[in-house]
């Protein structure tokens, strides 16, 4: 499946803003880009189980919407051939993870295990580079992730930021999708950043009898606590496929480009590689032989000595990279920006990139219990949730559910539908409703009763502080 601080002047960022918040569930950004954000701590079964009972309703969504469409790409058979082959490399703590979401969410395992299936046999064609010392604007090192994926798996309907501290090793932030444990974005707390591309040099010694690359990232987040470490996991592990990797690390500041495959193994500095050097800079696009790596190496290159975290942004936008998602990494200030591809299918680069602030964390586990947050479990997922659709696509008719809590004080709800120029279709649902489940019906008609015509709308729920966007298609 080949699919192809200066914080004051950063005046294209949206300042992360919590709009909704349920102990250890969060969300930042404005509707439209709308994050979940989750606090996982403990046990690898109680992260797993937290994650999945917090989020049931959302979990169970993506894995429907994703392997019903990855299904269109390759026969599911081949997700479970390849998950059997790959189950004796995986980590014990990592298994145990997703039995704890399987079964908080009340899915079978072998669904969790299909997604974490999909990275290894696919290929992703992404961008990254990191920049420090000499080439920075503060001497800082500053790192990006593009990611250039297939935005018809819709994993950009649930994108999430999970923050983990586990029981064993670093705390650290997954960037990611939720239903997914695995690192192919992400940031740990000892400064330690890492990116990937998917490449196809080593195609012949492919094999997936190894550790998936996403356990691979997460090995280096969750017990890297230095550059040196980083690279010694990457080197030993037993790898599937062929990837670029880029780990940086924040203490000292520097970091380093990564060529892998199966049966090979390879470390590049900022004066090694075969990419064109830069003081202070390890940079890949596209794979090792692309000719966007001198697309990045000419637009770093006059930028040379004031790269910073905006630097990063403006790649990303100015060459088209990062279609599902893209993230910025400020290690020394402990934040990160991320923008994810829209629902539809919008590319993430061109989209609002939403602001996290790391140190969050420190308020969130300073009171967090484990024992407390199961049982809060089952009232917390309750909340909030916009269903998808049900047919969909559909004709003439489909159905919409969703649930709400306890609004404020003269909090309105309203359910209405959009075309997509952004004008309004028709209004569902309006008023001060009482906590509880609904099921509305949209006929495929306007507010004035005339059927509108075939395609893409987006519905529309907004109660109180809570807003969630999702898509449908009507085919007459």
């Amino acid at each position: 499946m080949k699919i192809r601080y200066l914080i004051a002047t950063l005046q294209i960022f949206i300042v992360g803003q919590t709009i909704a918040t349920a102990d250890v569930v969060e969300y930042i950004g404005d509707a439209e880009n709308q994050i979940t954000v989750v606090f996982l701590k403990g046990s690898p079964y109680e992260m797993g189980f937290i994650h999945g009972s917090l989020l049931k309703p959302q979990v169970r969504a993506l894995y429907n919407s994703v392997l019903t469409a990855a299904a269109k790409y390759a026969n599911l058979f081949i997700l479970d051939a390849a998950y059997q082959q790959m189950e004796p490399f995986i980590p014990q703590a990592y298994k145990d993870e997703m039995q704890g979401l399987a079964d908080g969410a009340g899915v079978d395992v072998i669904t969790v295990h299909r997604m974490h299936a999909i990275p290894d046999v696919s290929e992703m064609d992404c961008t990254f580079f990191a920049a420090w010392g000499s080439a920075t604007v503060d001497g800082n090192l500053y790192q990006i992730r593009a990611l250039d994926y297939a935005k018809d798996l819709h994993l950009q309907e649930h994108p999430a930021i999970f923050v983990c501290e586990p029981d064993s090793g670093n705390r650290f932030v997954n960037i990611g999708w939720l239903g997914f444990i695995g690192v192919v974005s992400g940031m740990n707390y000892e400064g330690i950043t890492v990116s990937e591309i998917g490449e196809s040099f080593d195609k012949a010694n492919q094999t997936m009898a190894g550790e998936p690359m996403p356990f691979v990232l997460r090995d280096v987040l969750q017990y890297g606590t230095g550059l040196d470490q980083a690279v010694n996991i990457i080197r030993t592990a037993k790898r599937t496929s062929s990837f670029l990797y880029c780990a940086g690390d924040a203490k000292i500041p520097e970091a380093k480009s990564f060529k892998t495959g199966a049966s090979y193994f390879e470390v590049f500095s900022d004066s090694t590689g075969p990419n064109p050097f830069l003081r202070d800079v390890v940079y890949f696009s596209m794979g090792v032989s692309s000719s966007w790596n001198a697309k990045v190496f000419n637009y770093l290159n006059p930028r040379h000595g004031g790269i910073s975290a905006e630097t990063g942004v403006n790649l990303m936008r100015d060459l088209g990279t990062g279609d599902l998602h893209s993230v910025v990494y400020d290690p020394a200030h402990q934040k990160i920006w991320v923008a994810n591809a829209g629902i539809d299918e919008t590319d993430a680069f061109r989209r609002s990139f939403v602001e996290f602030d790391l140190t969050r964390a420190d308020t969130v586990f300073a009171g967090y219990s484990v024992s407390s947050v199961h049982r809060k479990s089952d009232r917390i997922a309750k909340k909030y949730f916009l269903s998808q659709n049900y047919p969909n696509p559909f004709n003439p008719a489909t159905q919409i559910d969703f649930q709400i809590s306890a609004p404020s004080a003269n909090s309105r709800t309203e359910l209405s539908v959009f075309d997509l120029s952004g004008r309004k279709t028709a209004t569902l649902a309006q008023g001060i409703l009482t906590p509880g489940v609904y099921h509305y019906t949209w006929n495929g008609c306007d507010q004035s009763g005339q059927p509108v015509a075939s395609g893409l709308y987006f519905y529309r729920l907004e109660s109180g502080a809570f807003t969630q966007v999702r898509r449908m298609v009507l085919i007459r």
